[in-house]
């Protein structure tokens, strides 16, 4: 697995170097990226996302998690760069960890046709159709994790792309691995506020066995904060972030 390097984020206010017409373009071309996948899904776009937020530290570059709902199951969206063929590869992993279902995605399948290749890979409890995965709710969670990245890293949030909060996305947030609700994310620092500068250290989650472990500690103060905590103990261990 890739290893992230320690140190810490970028924020907007280590860009004051750069011009403002330089940081208007790079604004712009994040932002134009952002909507290009909610026009057209496709693999080179999210691609491209994902590789212009992992350049922009927004996001963890050795893949982001989405969990949909109802499921056991995480998702996880790998940007493939290196070699002559950059590629997305997208992985099912059951809550406790082990072995990825990986399927990789090429330009002749549409989303739909991905989701339905994984689908058939599940071991479903129940044939009931909300257990299958939604391939809109999948690739709008993981458009939307590189889009709080890029608010932390950029700001300048276009009103037609506004998420349904007042507050801003604080720029010192560490590059996101997953968002679990509209005000926590698990990143490669912790569990991150994306509401407020607050943070919970990766070496305050690490000796936490268990989601009951973490939900039972003193300092998991609401459900939203106990979500995010427990989704960590989960999903933090399939990565190596302690280069």
């Amino acid at each position: 697995m890739t290893e992230f390097p320690s140190r810490p984020p970028l924020p907007l206010s280590a860009l004051n170097a750069l011009t403002e017409s330089e940081l208007t373009r790079r604004r712009d071309e994040a932002w134009g990226l952002v909507r290009a996948c909610r026009a057209d899904v496709s693999p080179g776009n999210v691609l491209a996302l994902l590789n212009h937020a992992t350049d922009h530290r927004a996001v963890n570059p050795s893949g982001i998690v989405y969990h949909p709902a109802g499921l056991d199951y995480r998702v996880r969206v790998e940007a493939i760069s290196a070699g002559p063929d950059p590629s997305l590869v997208v992985s099912l992993v059951g809550g406790g960890g082990g072995e990825a279902i990986g399927v990789e995605w090429s330009d002749d399948r549409t989303a739909s046709e991905l989701v339905a290749d994984l689908d058939e890979q599940l071991d479903y409890e129940s044939d009931s159709p909300q257990l299958r995965l939604d391939a809109v709710a999948l690739f709008d969670g993981i458009i939307a994790t590189a889009q709080v990245g890029f608010e932390a890293r950029l700001g300048g949030v276009p009103p037609d792309l506004a998420r349904p909060t007042p507050t801003p996305v604080p720029s010192d947030v560490w590059p996101i691995i997953e968002v679990v609700n509209r005000q926590w994310a698990v990143t490669v620092a912790g569990v991150e506020s994306i509401e407020r500068s607050w943070r919970i250290p990766i070496d305050q989650l690490e000796d936490l066995a268990t989601v009951e472990q973490a939900a039972a500690q003193s300092w998991v103060r609401v459900p939203e904060m106990e979500a995010a905590c427990e989704e960590a103990v989960l999903v933090l261990p399939w990565f190596d972030l302690r280069a």
